[in-house]
């Protein structure tokens, strides 16, 4: 699951009895919220709008939650490990479950000297939850890394929380959207250049496994032979015994010795004959014996075994091209009026090679003026979504409803799973409009839109 927050600005500037209103959206957030988080142990209390899988239900409540971070001052691109505990959900399971093997996660806001999302997630544990009877997280760890071009305090506010129960077929999850207190900061780290960097966390699992090689003879060379020079000009050059040509590297040096042909005495009389001395008896060439093979057992381990692997995580994940969106100047005249921006594009990859499908989703605050009392409501900020697929992906993507949007989950884009494989590059794209209130003081106005993943 990933998430993705803009903010939303204003700056209106009155001319005579003329009102005007300039409204921004901005991924860089609220200039005026930088400080640190007072204490980032102490938990922060949200109001969450959770959806139970498989048509099970949905309720909200409040949810709190406790984030530890650690170290305190961390190097950019450094990592932060993480403590979660949250207290009692508001949620329950009609039907209860026992030993489930469930895995929670977190995402969490930055905002600051960093602005994206990182994700927490714990280890699959065993819970049981009686029907009716909301479940206890127990408290978990994880590690994330802040990003390389951090600077400066990181608030950390709470995006989402979601709790993903392993099944034979699809995982089960149960989403909660923050729809309340989702600008309560609930730690914070500060990114320091000066700050002694971090160990990257280690994976439980090794990427390639080491296993102790099979024994190696120690390398030699042989150097070539020479050949015995005739004492006699007239006879033929002396022949390797071992049959190989002069000046060949072998396992051991061939014989230098050897015999020549010579012309015989001719007997009386007699016709004149040659005949070759006969050579000495050469002992067998000694060959080295191989290291001896250490045998493999039947599942390829042992002193001779090299196990090769890879390891593929799977890659559900979403950028987005800048992050402002912009409305432009509104005039107020006593009427209602609708100006238009645009979303920014986003880019989804889905490459987990599985039959899943996934959805991208928005919410969106109202915009408050600086006073922090007069505000334009969320519903009056609505969007056309324009969902494609790039050339090679596995699957369709479909565009979600044209509306207005809010505190509640409305759909951008989603891919449906398929009995085949399904995966890919789509982007996103989406006109958007903002209708003014009939009646509204003038000033800056900020909110926020945030965009999940799952």
């Amino acid at each position: 699951m990933h998430e993705r927050t803009r903010s939303i600005r204003s700056r209106p500037r009155r001319t005579g009895v003329a009102a005007g209103a300039a409204l921004a959206l901005s991924a860089a957030g609220l200039a005026a919220v930088l400080a640190p988080a007072a204490n980032a142990a102490a938990p922060v209390t949200l109001t969450t709008h959770c959806v139970l899988p498989a048509g099970l239900g949905e309720g909200e409540g409040p949810q709190d939650v406790t984030v530890e971070l650690t170290p305190a001052v961390v190097a950019p691109g450094g990592s932060v490990h993480a403590k979660i505990t949250l207290g009692p959900g508001s949620t329950a399971n009609a039907t209860g479950a026992a030993q489930a093997p469930t895995t929670p996660s977190i995402d969490l806001v930055m905002r600051g000297g960093a602005t994206g999302t990182v994700t927490v997630t714990g280890p699959e544990v065993p819970l049981d939850s009686a029907p009716g009877v909301v479940p206890m997280i127990p408290p978990y760890e994880g590690d994330f890394t802040v990003p390389a071009e951090a600077n400066g305090p990181i608030e950390f506010t709470v995006g989402r929380l979601v709790t993903s129960v392993r099944t034979d077929t699809d995982p089960q999850q149960t989403v909660c959207a923050v729809v309340a207190g989702g600008d309560l900061a609930a730690a914070a780290v500060t990114a320091d250049v000066n700050a002694p960097p971090t160990p990257t966390p280690t994976p439980s699992t090794p990427a390639t496994p080491t296993s102790p090689g099979r024994p190696t003879a120690p390398s030699t060379w042989t150097p070539p032979t020479t050949p015995t020079q005739p004492s006699d000009p007239a006879a033929s050059p002396t022949a390797d015994p071992t049959g190989s040509a002069p000046g060949t590297a072998t396992g051991t040096p061939p014989a230098t010795g050897g015999a020549t042909s010579a012309p015989a005495t001719p007997a009386a009389g007699g016709t004149p004959s040659t005949q070759a001395a006969a050579p000495p008896a050469k002992a067998p060439a000694q060959v080295p014996a191989s290291p001896a093979r250490a045998p493999l057992a039947a599942d390829g381990t042992g002193p001779g075994a090299q196990p090769a692997a890879v390891q593929l995580p799977p890659t559900l994940a979403m950028a987005q091209n800048g992050g402002a969106i912009d409305f432009g100047t509104v005039a107020l005249n006593g009427q209602a009026q609708t100006v238009n921006g645009t979303l920014n594009q986003v880019t989804v990859t889905d490459g987990r090679g599985t039959n899943l499908g996934w959805s991208l989703t928005g919410t969106m605050s109202d915009l408050l003026s600086a006073n922090g009392t007069d505000k334009i409501p969320a519903g009056n900020i609505g969007w056309t979504p324009s969902c494609a697929a790039q050339e090679g992906s596995l699957s369709q993507v479909a565009n979600g409803p044209a509306g207005q949007l809010g505190a509640v989950p409305t759909t951008l884009c989603s891919q449906a799973a398929s009995e085949q494989t399904t995966g890919g590059v789509f982007t996103a794209d989406a006109g958007m409009t903002l209708t003014t209130p009939q009646f509204t003081a003038s000033g800056g106005y900020t909110g926020t839109l945030t965009l999940t993943l799952i």
